[in-house]
C-alpha cells in the first residue's frame, strides 16, 4: 500500500472491536485504508477506541478537515457493519492513481450491495472487454476495500482474490448476502 506523501495528509493506526485498521486521510479525503489481518466473528458489533496512546491514534487532533473526513469514515463503517447502510459514502483522494484503475473503481461503485459482478463484466463496463486481467490487477490495487467493494467482482470460474486475503471477502460477501436477505 502506498505511503501518504500528501501535503497535510496523516496516517492513522485506530484499534477497533475487529482489530487494527489503517487510513491515510489527506484534506480532500481517504487516500487508502488497509484492513485489520482477519475479518470478525460473523456477528461482531464494530466500535471504535478513540482514546489516543502510543500511536494507535496519530494526530487525532488534528484541526480542520482530516479529522472531520476520518469521523466520517469510522461512522460510515460502522453502520456499513451494522446493516443501516449499504455502502459507505465519505471522500475519497485517489491522486496519483492511474486513470484505467480509477474508471474501473468507478464502476465497482455501481455493484448494487449483495451481488457480485465478474472481471468480465467489469471489463465491459469501462469499455475495454477484453481487459479482464487488467480490471483484476486495478482490483487488486485498490487502496479503498469496502469503499470502493471490489469484493463484489469474481472470477468467472470461481470467487477470485482480495487484497486483504479471501476470508475477508468471503466474510464480506456472506454477510452482504445475509442482509440481503433479511432487507
Amino acid at each position: 500500500m502506498k505511503n501518504s506523501r500528501v501535503k497535510g495528509a496523516g496516517v492513522y493506526r485506530i484499534r477497533s472491536t475487529y482489530g487494527i485498521w489503517k487510513f491515510a486521510i489527506s484534506g480532500r479525503g481517504v487516500q487508502w485504508l488497509i484492513l485489520p489481518p482477519s475479518p470478525p466473528a460473523a456477528r461482531t458489533v464494530l466500535r471504535w477506541a478513540l482514546a489516543p496512546g502510543r500511536g494507535h491514534l496519530k494526530s487525532w487532533e488534528k484541526a480542520g478537515t482530516i479529522s472531520l473526513v476520518l469521523t466520517r469514515l469510522m461512522g460510515q463503517l460502522a453502520l456499513y457493519f451494522s446493516g443501516k447502510i449499504k455502502t459507505p459514502r465519505v471522500p475519497l483522494d485517489p491522486r496519483g492513481e492511474a486513470v484505467f484503475a480509477r474508471r474501473v473503481w468507478g464502476a465497482l461503485r455501481h455493484i448494487p450491495y449483495g451481488e457480485t459482478r465478474s472481471y468480465g463484466e467489469i471489463a465491459k463496463a469501462v469499455g475495454s472487454g477484453k481487459a479482464c486481467r487488467a480490471v483484476g490487477n486495478a482490483c487488486a490495487a485498490n487502496p479503498f476495500p469496502i469503499l470502493v467493494p471490489c469484493h463484489r467482482v469474481v472470477a468467472k470460474s470461481g470467487i477470485g482474490g482480495f487484497s486483504a486475503g479471501l476470508r475477508w471477502k468471503k466474510f464480506l460477501l456472506a454477510r452482504e448476502e445475509r442482509q440481503q436477505g433479511s432487507s
